[in-house]
Order: C-alpha cells, then sequence, then structure tokens
C-alpha cells in the first residue's frame, strides 16, 4: 500500500459555552476533503484532542467519516489512561469507519521496553493501519530510533508523524523505516523540502488545517521530479506557516472563518506556552486585521482556496 501524500489535520469549533459546534466542524470537513489529501487526521494535536472526552472524540471522528467523501480517516486511540480504555477507544473508531489507528508516544519515550510493550500491545488490538505520532503534548514524546525500527518491521505501521524538527531526527527515521509500508512524515515546515529530498514521503504538519490543497500541489510536483514547480510551491507554503505562527491554532480558526465557513474562534484552553505569551485563547485585533489583509494576497496567490465560490 502507498501510504505517502498529504495527512490533512482538522481543527474543532466550539460554542461559547466550549462544546463542540459539529454543524460548523462537518462543514469544515466537506472543506478539507474537497482538497483531496491523501489521509484526514482527526483527534490531532491541532484538534485539542487531550482536551476532549473519549465520548467527544469518537464524536468528532463519526462526524469526520461521514463527511471525508471517501477519504481515509484516521484517529488517535490511546490517550485515555488505562489500556483497557484505550484498547476500548480504538475498537470504537474502528466501528466508527475510520480507515486507521493513530497511536502516540505517551510520555514513554525515555523508557523503550515499556513504549514497545505498550505499541505491540495496542498494534495487535487492531486490524487497522497504525500511524505512529510524537505527540509534543505528552513528553518526553520523540521515538528511539531502535524502537522505532523494531515496530516500523513489524509491517503494522503505515504512517510516523515526525516531530524532532531536525534534519538528523527524520533522517534517522527515513533510514530505519528502509525497506518497510512506513512512510516518514515531516511536520515541521522550514525543513520539508529538505525532509522530501531526504526521502520523507509526506506531510503532517499544522497549516495543512486550512490548506491541505497546497499541499498536495507541493507533493504531486515534487514526486514528478518538477523541481523548479515544486520549490516556488514551497515558498507558498512558507508563507502560509509564517501567517499561521502568531497565535495558532486560534490563527488557523480564524483563517478558516475566512474561507467563508462559519467557524467560532474559541478553544478550550491556550494551545501552548507560545500562545499564552502571545494572546492566550484569543487574537488580537491586530492579528485578525493581519491575516484579513494577509488573505487576499493569500486567495490572489493560491495559498489558500476560496470556498464561497
Amino acid at each position: 500500500m502507498d501510504n505517502s501524500g498529504v495527512y490533512a489535520l482538522t481543527l474543532t469549533p466550539y460554542n461559547e459555552d466550549l462544546t463542540i459546534d459539529f454543524s460548523a466542524y462537518e462543514a469544515y470537513i466537506e472543506m478539507q476533503a474537497a482538497q483531496k489529501p491523501r489521509r484526514i487526521f482527526c483527534n490531532c494535536g491541532s484538534s485539542e484532542m487531550a482536551l476532549q472526552t473519549a465520548e467527544e472524540r469518537l464524536q468528532l471522528a463519526s462526524a469526520t467519516v461521514k463527511r471525508a467523501g471517501g477519504i481515509e480517516v484516521f484517529a488517535t486511540g490511546n490517550l485515555e489512561p488505562t489500556r483497557k480504555a484505550q484498547i476500548a477507544e480504538i475498537h470504537a473508531l474502528e466501528e466508527a469507519g475510520c480507515s486507521g489507528i493513530v497511536l502516540v508516544t505517551n510520555g514513554l519515550a525515555d523508557d523503550p521496553g515499556a513504549l514497545l510493550e505498550e505499541m505491540h500491545t495496542l498494534i495487535d488490538s487492531t486490524v487497522l493501519p497504525v500511524m505512529l505520532y510524537e505527540f509534543p503534548g505528552r513528553r518526553p514524546h520523540i521515538l528511539p530510533t531502535d524502537a522505532f525500527a523494531k515496530l516500523a518491521a513489524t509491517g503494522r505501521v503505515c504512517a510516523v508523524k515526525d516531530t524532532t524538527c531536525t534534519m538528523l531526527g527524520i533522517e534517522d527515521k527515513i533510514a530505519a523505516a528502509a525497506d518497510t509500508p512506513c512512510a516518514v512524515l515531516q511536520a515541521n515546515i522550514p525543513f520539508l523540502q529538505d525532509a522530501y529530498i531526504s526521502g520523507a514521503q509526506g506531510i503532517c504538519g499544522t497549516p495543512t488545517t486550512v490548506a491541505p490543497g497546497l499541499f498536495v500541489r507541493h507533493w504531486e510536483a515534487f514526486a514528478a521530479g518538477k523541481q523548479e514547480e515544486s520549490q516556488r510551491l514551497f515558498e507558498k507554503i512558507l508563507c502560509l506557516d509564517f501567517a499561521l505562527l502568531e497565535g495558532y491554532n486560534v490563527s488557523a480558526k480564524y483563517l478558516a472563518r475566512l474561507l467563508a465557513l462559519r467557524f467560532p474562534e474559541f478553544r478550550r484552553r491556550a494551545f501552548s506556552a507560545a500562545c499564552l505569551r502571545r494572546g492566550g485563547n484569543s487574537l488580537t485585533n491586530a492579528q485578525k486585521r493581519a491575516l484579513e489583509n494577509w488573505f487576499k494576497f493569500a486567495i490572489d496567490n493560491e495559498i489558500l482556496q476560496n470556498f464561497s465560490n
């Protein structure tokens, strides 16, 4: 199976009382799916999965499958505190129609034995392909290379989302995954083009929450050997990444609203320490105005696709 390509991440729209706005979410998933990513990864860091209950995550996964138009949906299955609850969530995601299960490293990266024991047990609990995710929300999170190589060698791991944000880290995974079905996916945007040149097989990064189509064009150009077009598209990707950095993930939610969606900006708490320093759970008026002015440039230069037309 070809596991390469764009794995589009998702955002979660909340009502003012911080319940999930499922109507807005379904419209958003339709927008994501229309841009034809390889897969949609819901229940991820950008969707604020760690701040949601297992029931809410299941509802989001079900809604994603419903609106994905046949695009494969992957969802995280091992956030609950007990192994029994993790396996129950994995089975519920299977029944909801997910095509793959994502397993986070769960803060076990400094204990390879415990990490491998948990991963093998959970992999064996599902018939679906598994994607590994170095989720920064539960540290230490970076997979030891030897442990990753053993997991990739099982043939059950279809992809890994690398979040080392270093070329050395992703190159180690590319080497470890050689001759296995596991696609190494880059999450760091500045190193994206370099990672592709080194053998990474796709992207699973935060700007895919609003522009998976741009990343699809970039990956297809690179895979086809169109170097100049690939570089030009990468420069547009960098522009999008810079636009989102200040106040992510609310910045992405605001762009989703500008993309003709009814998308509330609320989130359950600050996405990161950096967001706390930059205004917490909301954008300043200046940040909003900057995104509004940049939005026209992004549409005119085919960085974003306007779905109001």
